[in-house]
């Protein structure tokens, strides 16, 4: 492989540098920080940012079809050619590894949490410690910890029992779409366009979202993200811990520390009057709680926002797994906004 590293190495760096790629050409050329988190929630809600948002998941889900698709995956393995030698890229697992009902209390917890902490490994990982975001480094030092600390006590003690009811449902939403791979690209880049063509205008832009999504869905892909058995691996330490994901989080931020600060120290980006970059500086409750809550879910089920779209259509619970996440997102809307949220605590 690459450089002498193993298989497993090798798609971690080169997963961190599609995933660091993706958000330095976005924020280049649109001024935006590319959350996943924040892509999902405004397509929910429907925000004004909506049309873009919606152009980059329909390119990541896309990816992987075609790829599934393209590369004839038949056991959820990729073969792709590199430097003389083949690449083993899984896409995602090949049985369900957590019950229905850890899949929803973790998904819901995932999407609360990062709708309450405005970010996840994302938007907080990828594009916040590069800026030395003292937000970013504070999230991401909680959830990881929560995190870790989540799975190795259930590692240990698997005290989330079963219930019935959530399991049915679970039952319900697990299915195998790969045999629609051709209507459901068809219907989405159908809708997708149609979005667009209200505003022609903004052509540009469009591509840019279109290519930011297909080069970060690649990044999640070769990172081996996807897989929830790759997640936790990580997550959990005990004798078997895998450490392969901290050179994704080591390649993405790296490349990102040097391109984000090249990027910021122009004008503005390309196609947009100025740079659209999170301008709070506090840490406040609403955060720390918000990092402890998505710590607490993505240690549970060992899923993301970013890696549950991706493999929303491939994984046999992808579906159920993205609605937990979307119904923890929706939750978070209907709370009401106490004023302890806003105590800034540094």
């Amino acid at each position: 492989m690459m450089f002498g590293l193993s298989n497993d190495f090798t798609c971690a760096l080169l997963g961190g540098g599609f995933m660091a790629a993706a958000t330095s050409f976005n924020l280049l050329m649109t001024g935006r920080i590319t959350g996943m988190s924040s892509i999902l929630a405004s397509i929910i809600t429907g925000k004004s940012d909506f049309r873009w948002k919606f152009t980059a998941v329909t390119a990541i889900v896309s990816t992987a079809l075609l790829s599934y698709k393209h590369f004839e995956a038949k056991s959820g393995v990729v073969s792709i050619p590199l430097m003389g030698e083949r690449l083993l890229v899984e896409l995602c697992d090949k049985r369900v590894l957590h019950s229905s009902t850890v899949v929803l209390l973790g998904g819901v917890l995932v999407g609360l949490g990062v709708r309450m902490g405005n970010g996840c490994t994302s938007g907080h990982g990828l594009c916040g410690l590069p800026r030395l975001s003292k937000r970013s480094i504070a999230a991401v030092s909680i959830f990881m910890s929560v995190a870790m600390t989540t799975a190795t006590v259930l590692d240990k003690y698997p005290i989330i029992p079963k219930i019935e009811f959530i399991e049915s449902l679970g039952s319900e939403f697990s299915t195998n779409l790969l045999d629609y791979t051709n209507y459901i690209l068809a219907l989405s880049h159908l809708a997708m366009l149609c979005f667009w063509s209200q505003k022609p205008k903004v052509l540009k832009e469009f591509i840019v979202s279109y290519i930011t999504g297909v080069v970060f869905g690649v990044g999640v892909f070769l990172s081996g993200m996807t897989r929830v058995s790759k997640i936790l691996g990580f997550l959990t330490v005990n004798e078997h811990w895998d450490p392969t994901l901290m050179l994704v989080m080591a390649s993405g931020v790296g490349i990102n520390l040097i391109t984000f600060n090249l990027i910021t120290q122009m004008s503005g980006p390309v196609l947009a009057p100025s740079f659209s970059i999170p301008a709070k500086t506090a840490i406040d409750e609403k955060l720390i709680l918000g990092a402890v809550v998505y710590g607490l879910g993505w240690g549970i089920s060992g899923t993301c926002v970013g890696p549950a779209l991706a493999v929303s259509l491939l994984a046999k619970n992808g579906l159920f797994s993205l609605g937990s996440i979307a119904l923890g997102m929706y939750l978070y809307e209907l709370l009401p906004k106490y004023d302890f949220f806003k105590i800034k605590i540094c």
